[in-house]
């Protein structure tokens, strides 16, 4: 809520493994830079939050998540065909149970995973309550029906369309 306001939405969720022979991903963002820097009226406008919940210890040379923290600020694009950008933090000292909160704009990437082992990620991604569901996102109506009115503004879009679902009749 500090992040998105209020009324912020689920946009996606994955379960991400990263295989023993993973060659790396690419530096990538969900937000593209903007010229005004994502600020407007003098304040930082974030409009995504990606959550990853790690499953999995990962230590050095285990398949990194790496960052360049600040690059969700830029005002200009930044060349993404390197693998090392100047400035990243590398995350190689992460315990099962640790949770990595940032910002969608932020370049984030997997480095290969030359061990033995496979890391494991549950990544979860909210947007301002503009924001709807990712295609092939959508939660089940079982799903709907199951949570809290307020879970379900969340893991809708923002003009969800709800009607409680008619009484089964007993016998």
């Amino acid at each position: 809520m500090e992040f998105l306001g209020a009324e912020y939405r689920h946009i996606d969720n994955d379960l991400y493994f990263t295989h023993p022979g993973f060659q790396g991903g690419g530096w990538h963002r969900g937000v593209r830079a903007n010229p005004s820097g994502h600020v407007v009226d003098g304040q930082f406008v974030c409009s995504m939050v990606k959550v990853f919940y790690c499953l999995t210890d990962v230590g050095p040379d285990e398949g990194e998540f790496v960052v360049v923290p600040g690059s969700h600020k830029a005002a200009f694009e930044i060349d993404m065909d390197r693998r090392d950008l100047p400035g990243q933090r590398i995350f190689d000292d992460v315990r099962a149970g640790d949770v990595i909160v940032f910002d969608e704009g932020l370049l984030h990437n997997g480095r290969p995973n030359p061990s033995r082992k496979t890391r494991q990620t549950i990544i979860m991604n909210f947007g301002r309550h503009d924001a709807g569901a990712w295609p092939g996102y959508a939660p089940n109506p079982e799903t709907l029906a199951a949570v809290s009115p307020r879970q379900r503004a969340i893991l809708s879009n923002s003009a969800p369309v709800w009607a409680e679902p008619e009484p089964v009749p007993v016998g």
